[in-house]
């Protein structure tokens, strides 16, 4: 009869340890997707913060140049050491560039994100917009747009060019 007590409390002190063992390997699963969560949602803050910083550049450009595309390009040009001009493209009046993942430009191969600046000069109301996507694996479909900054600026046409569309009358 002790003998069945004795293996009694060690199949109970065994089960006790089982569940011990089952509740921290739970509890240690939980945490690695906590981390893993955590470590996703600092990298898409990191690039979410380079976007706007990109994006804001863009439209200090934008905005300094007042709309004008050539000049756009030269500042661009000058502004990050460019060998090859940056020309707009002018079926959809953008800029379209490729930057790799330390936000340097690059060509299409290495690309890590797109940008594209769209210009409407074709009102007085200047517009540009600045969008950044993320070309990465990491990012669902849905998350792709990085940022978007829409700015407009308003160019008084001169007298002269009213005076060309008025058929110059006076």
């Amino acid at each position: 009869m002790k003998y069945r007590i004795h293996q009694s409390k060690s199949s109970i002190f065994l089960m006790e340890l089982i569940i011990v063992i089952l509740f921290f390997a739970l509890t240690g699963a939980v945490c690695l997707q906590i981390f893993v969560k955590a470590r996703s949602i600092s990298e898409r803050s990191k690039a979410q913060t380079h976007a706007v910083m990109w994006a804001e550049n863009l439209a200090e450009v934008f905005l300094g140049c007042e709309g004008d595309a050539g000049n756009i390009g030269a500042v661009l040009t000058r502004e990050y050491g460019l060998s090859t001009p940056f020309k707009p493209d002018f079926v959809t009046g953008s800029y379209d560039f490729t930057l790799d993942e330390n936000w340097t430009i690059c060509d299409a191969s290495a690309a890590a994100f797109q940008v594209t600046l769209y210009l409407d000069c074709s009102s007085p109301m200047h517009v540009g917009e600045a969008t950044i996507y993320d070309l990465r694996d990491v990012a669902p479909e849905s998350d792709k747009l990085l940022y978007d900054l829409s700015v407009q600026k308003y160019i008084p046409r001169s007298y002269e060019a009213l005076q060309d569309e008025e058929g110059g009358d006076n």
